[in-house]
């Protein structure tokens, strides 16, 4: 009883957040505007606002957050580290790389597969980094050494992306600057249902390893004595990080702090580490934090749209700090 109101209190700032979403912009929309379109054909300008930009704007920060929530739950779990996530261990970074090599390589074969290439590099990019980290897990069990180590990962990816950067031409070189800012305005229609399918295949598997997930909460060996197959559960949440990490960057750019900050807010909000509360919990609260967040980028005294790692980095890094300040005091 105390999660359902939890969860419903979750539910209706999502749908406050998202009305306030596509109302808010250098062009406001009344709300009786909005409930109007949805029934009116006609293509007027508040028409044409709401379902070519605002909607799939909206809807993309749906998808986004939640998945990159659930991204760094994943991750915690799996390193048993509350400072684990996509960001901090260089997955970004790499999967940012090999979007660069991609986005900056000339020839036919780029430019054909760009719509559907980008997203596969970057998910590929991503498991690559955390079959990285995982190699190096393996061999050093300090877990600081652990982060260490991926932040240098992180480091030496922008090296060499910064190499790309300076000898690609300048047409390359202004698509990949544009998209690692980061924006949720880059989904099309088209594109928004390949994305959400992916995004709901992957929330149905992380829900089928509920169980798998507590377990390892106990350690490996205790999750083993209960009848966990560890290879394969460990192997199932890197594809599951590679793939949401991997295809949200790839259709948003790189946006940081939210797989980091958003499972300790889930958690310190819903006061328990089980998996399913903490996955339905991810979901929403993922959402609504980068509705917020767009929201926040797109007030109408602000002369231009800010990207969103602007935001995301506001409101995550200091929460991020007060988190290790408040573990060194405890």
């Amino acid at each position: 009883m105390i999660f359902f109101k939890k969860y419903s209190l979750l539910f209706l700032l999502l749908l406050l957040l998202f009305v306030l979403d596509i109302a808010l912009g250098s062009v406001f929309i009344p709300i009786k505007k909005i409930i109007s379109c949805f029934w009116d054909s006609e293509n007027t300008t508040d028409h044409i606002i709401l379902f070519d930009f605002r909607l799939p704007k909206a809807l993309t920060a749906v998808g986004a957050g939640a998945a990159l929530a659930v991204a760094g739950m994943l991750m915690q779990t799996f390193f048993r580290n509350p400072l684990a996530g996509p960001y901090v261990l260089g997955v970004n970074a790499v999967s940012s790389l090999f979007v660069a090599v991609f986005m900056m390589s000339s020839g036919a074969l780029g430019v054909f597969f760009r719509a559907w290439g980008v997203p596969l590099v970057s998910a590929l990019g991503a498991l690559a980094g955390l079959l990285l980290i995982m190699l190096v897990a393996k061999k050093i069990y300090k877990q600081a050494y652990i982060l260490l180590i991926g932040m240098m990962i992180g480091f030496i990816a922008g090296a060499w992306q910064s190499v790309l950067e300076y000898f690609a031409n300048a047409q390359h070189l202004k698509n990949f600057v544009l998209w690692n800012l980061a924006s949720l305005s880059y989904l099309t229609q088209g594109h928004l249902v390949f994305f959400f399918l992916i995004l709901c295949l992957c929330f149905i598997a992380c829900f089928l390893l509920i169980k798998s997930l507590n377990a390892l909460l106990l350690g490996d060996e205790q999750a083993r004595l209960l009848g966990v197959n560890i290879g394969f559960v460990k192997n199932a949440i890197l594809v599951l990080v590679a793939v949401l990490s991997g295809v949200t960057t790839a259709y948003c750019g790189p946006i940081g702090f939210v797989g980091l900050a958003l499972p300790h807010v889930v958690r310190i909000f819903l006061k328990t580490t089980h998996h399913l509360h903490q996955l339905i919990g991810n979901i929403i609260g993922g959402s609504c934090f980068l509705l917020l967040c767009d929201i926040l980028s797109n007030l109408p005294f602000f002369e231009a749209v800010l990207p969103i790692n602007v935001i995301t980095s506001l409101f995550g890094a200091p929460f991020v700090l007060w988190l290790l300040l408040k573990k060194n005091h405890s």
